[in-house]
Formats: structure tokens, C-alpha cells, sequence
């Protein structure tokens, strides 16, 4: 016969996929006819796009784009030049739970980008991207409970777990426009050589069913001027957007924002090459989730009938505090050529790697610089950056933004040195697994025969025994031998001679 229990029932998105996909694509080009020969590439750069997204029964498609500009030295000729080509990648991640329904959180990360010169008319691309995917389908979390009314003579033992579903998920594109003025110094813009565009989330407030988002957009660019000179320009654009979550969420919502990059658009020459406008797109997607504390049976018996039990191990994630975690550093920044001026820099995040004492995350600094001849050149550095926090048992870090702030690149012996402060949001999660009893059976044609157990047992209470297992051991219940022994409450370090009376 089956035991009815009851069933504690939360409405949210539950995770269905999570994963990650290494996508390498490569991409030979040949210089045009109207521009000279490759003497030596300067810097390859460039910020990886999304471009679409299409959920289906099943699958998921991304598609992303990496716009290259390649500056180089040309041969018999003075001043720099600059290639421009794109890169597309196509991700298909299949997996059965995936429905159109899905959400589908996604992070680009570039984890590497090459440039090779076979000859002095052709370039050899090669890039890596990172793509990280998190699906959750809408669903029901369901969790047994006491038995029912009705279900007499079934003790079970309940302990209360504190878990946080998503309960909130969406997604919006925009676009934030500035414009920007090149030094008064300088000579008119002609070229862009590079260009870095890094997403900030400053600042996340809840008001309702509403999240409002602060961020900014940090543009740095390096340009070569109509008299041959090369100069660099970098400057921020702000943006708010009130966002709509679809409900009120509880005060102790966790709510995490991702940037994602789908275009950015430069033009310093459209007008006389002193003044700029920047055009910059953007999506952001929302998860949010609540904390929700239910009970989990996790044993039972019958003084009446053997009981079957069905045991399940289940896992619960609670997200508690979003930390902010810093790390301020000063290294060596070797270059080939000493350093005169420090012209542009700017950095960026790798794939991030969460270990036991926080989190451990490479970051990747370009330098562009001045030598002493007056000839501009590029290096880049990737140092490991550990972010350190104490984590206890179960505990673990869930990187929902990272970034550096601040970065500056002081010419020093042997190059420069390099300071920076590296800055990650992080959910600190505790996961608890227990083994939960899912279901509940017995024989009612075979009842336990109980008649040889004493009706009183007298025993002297060990430190760590409970009521619940002693009177599971002696036919009896805990709230029995309470109640013939005159004690406060079912828990506590007895250590006494305890009454227990048999129950059927």
C-alpha cells in the first residue's frame, strides 16, 4: 500500500543544461591591393559579439561575431596602417530537456586572439572563444512531506532545508550613444588602430517587480592622426535601464545582471576628425532567485508494518550573500623596447576558475607605448590573479561580474609596472545534500507482530541518543516518551534514565 505524502510545490525555472564549448576558428586574408606591404603586425584586437540566440525543441544555436583589426608597420612607407576582417562562430549545444520555453543565460569570453604573417600580403588569424550556457525550463520543484491526514501510525522525521530556485528570468537589448573630442593638441583623426570596449555593472536595485540597472561602457581607442602621429583616447559611457522582472520579488532576493556585447561603432572622422561619436549595443539578462525554506523527510517508520522506503540523494543550493572581491597588484610589465610613454592601455578577464579559497581569474593587459626612436608598439602580459575569500564546508562562489577598474602602466626599467585593481561579484552558495524519502510503501496483509516487546522499557540515555532513535528501537514514538518522562522538548543531551513506553 501506497503512503500518501504530502508535496511542498515551488514554481520556478529549474537548470536543464549547464555547460561549456571551446570554439576555435581561424581565417587567412590577403592585404589589399591598395595598401603596401606588411613589414610587421603592431597588434591584433578585438571584442567578441553576439548575434543571435534561437532556443528550439532540444537545441540550442548561437551565433557570434569577432571584428579583427590588425595594425601593422608597412614596408617603405611611413606611419601605420590598419586591417580590418571578422571572424563568425556558430555553437550548437543539443540536449533533450532544452524546450523553446527555455531561458537561456549565455557568457562570451575570448580566450585568445592570434595574428601570423606567412608573407608580406597575407595574415593568419586564429582565435578561441569561450561560450558558456545555462538553460532553465519553467517547472515545478517538488518535495515530499508529512504523510497526509488519514495516514495513521507512519512517523516520519522531517528537517528543514533552505534552498533558492529561479524564480525570475528575462532578457532586454539597448543601445547607449556619446559623443567625445580628441585632445585640442591634436592633429585630425584618420584611423582607428584599435579599439576595446569592456562592460560595467555598477549597480543592481530592486523596486517591486522592476531591477534597475547602472553600468558603463568603457571605450579605448588608439588612432592615427593626418600628420603621421599616433594618439589614444579612452572615456566611459553611462547607462541606467529599469528592467521588468514580470513579479515582486522578497527583499532577500539574489538578482544577478550579465553584459553581453552586441556591437560597438567609433567615428572619428565623420565630421572634421576631432570630434567622435561612439554607438555602443547591449544585452542584458536577469536571473533572479528567492530564498525558500521547506522540510525534507528524511526517514520514517511504522510500529504496524515493515515500511519500503524509496530513498533519493538530493542536493540543496542556497545563495546567500553577493560578495565583492578585490585585489590590488603591482608587477613587472617587460617590453622590448624601453618604454618613453605609455600611450593606451586596457585589460581583460579570462576564463575564470573557481577554487577553495576563492576565486582564481588570468588577466590579460595591451600595452600600446612610445619608444625612445618615437615609433609606437604593443605587448601584451596575462597574469593569474587569486581572489581570496574563506569558504566553509559545502561552500563555493558563483562569479556573476568581474573587471578592473582600475589600471595604469608607469614606463619602469626593463618596461613598465604595471598596477591594477581587480574587482569580481561573486554569490557565496552552500549546497546541502541529503537523501530524502520520496516515497513510502508497506504490506498491509503482513503486520509487524510486536507482541514479545515489553510495554515499558527503562534504559539509561547515552550523550548523542535522541528520542527519535530510541524510540524507533523500542516500539515506541518520540512524542511517548515526552510525554512519560516530562521532558520540554523531542531534542536534547539527555544522559538520564528514560521511561519508554511501548506504542502501536
Amino acid at each position: 500500500m501506497q503512503v500518501s505524502l504530502s508535496q511542498a510545490v515551488v514554481e520556478c525555472r529549474q537548470l536543464c543544461y549547464s555547460g561549456a564549448v571551446r570554439k576555435e576558428e581561424s581565417q587567412e586574408f590577403v592585404v589589399p591591393d591598395t595598401m603596401p606591404d606588411i613589414s610587421a603586425i603592431l597588434s591584433v584586437t578585438g571584442n567578441v559579439r553576439i548575434r543571435s540566440k534561437d532556443v528550439s525543441q532540444g537545441r540550442v544555436r548561437l551565433e557570434a561575431k569577432l571584428p579583427v583589426r590588425v595594425a601593422y608597420v608597412p614596408e617603405d612607407e611611413a606611419g601605420l596602417r590598419c586591417l580590418e576582417t571578422e571572424l563568425e562562430y556558430y555553437v550548437n549545444v543539443e540536449d533533450e530537456q532544452i524546450d523553446p520555453e527555455s531561458f537561456c543565460e549565455t557568457s562570451l569570453t575570448l580566450l585568445s586572439l592570434d595574428a601570423r604573417l606567412p608573407n608580406p600580403r597575407k595574415v593568419s588569424l586564429r582565435a578561441e572563444l569561450l561560450c558558456a550556457l545555462c538553460c532553465y525550463v519553467p517547472g515545478q520543484l517538488r518535495l515530499p512531506g508529512a504523510p497526509e491526514a488519514g495516514e495513521d501510525g507512519v512517523l516520519v522525521r522531517e528537517e528543514a532545508v533552505t534552498l533558492s530556485p529561479v524564480c525570475a528570468a528575462t532578457e532586454k537589448t539597448f543601445a547607449v550613444t556619446d559623443e567625445f573630442n580628441l585632445p585640442e593638441s591634436a592633429s585630425p583623426a584618420v584611423t582607428i588602430l584599435a579599439q576595446n570596449t569592456a562592460l560595467r555593472t555598477e549597480e543592481l536595485r530592486q523596486s517591486g517587480s522592476k531591477l534597475i540597472l547602472h553600468g558603463s561602457a568603457d571605450s579605448a581607442l588608439v588612432y592615427q592622426a593626418e600628420d603621421g602621429s599616433t594618439g589614444a583616447i579612452s572615456f566611459s559611457t553611462g547607462f541606467s535601464q529599469v528592467i521588468e522582472l514580470g513579479e515582486d520579488l522578497p527583499e532577500d532576493a539574489a538578482v544577478s545582471a550579465t553584459l553581453l556585447l552586441t556591437g560597438a561603432y567609433y567615428d572619428l572622422t565623420e565630421v572634421d576628425g576631432v570630434h567622435g561619436t561612439a554607438e555602443i549595443h547591449l544585452a542584458v539578462q536577469v536571473l533572479a532567485s528567492a530564498p525558500r525554506t521547506l522540510c525534507c523527510v528524511t526517514d520514517a517508520y511504522s510500529n504496524r508494518y515493515a515500511l519500503q522506503p524509496t530513498v533519493e540523494r538530493r542536493s540543496f543550493q542556497r545563495i546567500g550573500r553577493v560578495l565583492t572581491l578585490r585585489e590590488t597588484l603591482r608587477e613587472n610589465f617587460s617590453t622590448p623596447q624601453p618604454v618613453q610613454e605609455a600611450v593606451q592601455s586596457w585589460a581583460a578577464i579570462g576564463e575564470p576558475r573557481t577554487e577553495s579559497d576563492g576565486l582564481l581569474l588570468p588577466v590579460t593587459v595591451i600595452l600600446y607605448y612610445r619608444t625612445p626612436e618615437n615609433a609606437l608598439s604593443a605587448v601584451r602580459h596575462t597574469y593569474p590573479v587569486k581572489l581570496r575569500t574563506a569558504l566553509g564546508e559545502g561552500e563555493s562562489l558563483e562569479l556573476l561580474s568581474a573587471g578592473v577598474p582600475e589600471l595604469s602602466l608607469i614606463p619602469a626599467p626593463g618596461g613598465a609596472e604595471v598596477r591594477m585593481t581587480v574587482e569580481a561579484r561573486a554569490a557565496l552558495t552552500a549546497t546541502r545534500t541529503l537523501d530524502a524519502v520520496t516515497a513510502l510503501e508497506y504490506d498491509e496483509t503482513a503486520p509487524l507482530d510486536q507482541s514479545e516487546r515489553p510495554s515499558l522499557v527503562l534504559l539509561r540515555a547515552a550523550s548523542g541518543d535522541d528520542l527519535w532513535l530510541l524510540a524507533r528501537e523500542n516500539c515506541s514514538t518520540p512524542e511517548a516518551i515526552r510525554a512519560a518522562n516530562g521532558l520540554d522538548a523531542l531534542e536534547g543531551d539527555w544522559q538520564r534514565l528514560l521511561l519508554i513506553p511501548k506504542t502501536v
